[in-house]
């Protein structure tokens, strides 16, 4: 009888240590699929993040190819130019969209928000100076002065957005 005892109390201890193992590797496992899904969002925060970066100097370049294609009275060069605003300035909000739809820190989130409406503002300044630049070319020069701050208030905004996203790096 002692044998028999012995014998269980050994398979019921060596479930149990299974049952541990198997547990522990479990929660392993999920800690690790969790940390891999957080760092797969933090990724794409920041490549988005930059991504609306390159927009940001792509729309001024677009608005310094209106107003030299304006003052050479190129209508092809006018052309691309508001075709590539157009691209770049879709490529911005959604961008952007994009990144308030991710599930990043509520700093970087906070961040985000407050850029949105920069960009809009910058994209709809973007965009006066070319509408202007059609029209009157004079107009279009005095309208700079207000675009760059756009640039520059933008340029903040995004450096502090991707600085708290890379903080969750």
């Amino acid at each position: 009888m002692k044998l028999r005892n012995q014998v269980l109390g050994l398979g019921l201890l060596g479930v149990v240590m299974t049952a541990l193992v198997g547990g522990a590797g479990l929660i392993n496992a999920s800690r690790l699929s969790d940390a891999f899904d957080e760092s797969i969002n933090v990724s794409l925060a920041l490549s988005k993040s930059q991504e609306a970066d390159m927009m940001h100097d792509a729309i001024r370049g677009d608005v310094l190819l209106t107003l030299l294609a304006a003052q050479k009275s190129d209508a092809a060069g006018m052309a691309e130019a508001e075709k590539g605003l157009k691209e770049h300035a879709e490529n911005f909000t959604s961008n952007i969209s994009a990144m308030q739809a991710l599930p990043i820190s509520p700093e970087a989130r906070d961040h985000v928000a407050k850029a949105a409406p920069l960009v809009k503002a910058y994209v709809d300044s973007a965009a006066n100076i070319q509408g202007l630049a059609r029209k009157d070319l004079a107009s279009a020069e005095q309208e700079v002065p207000k675009f760059q701050k756009a640039f520059a208030d933008l340029e903040v905004a995004l450096e502090a957005q991707s600085e708290a996203v890379a903080k969750n790096v």
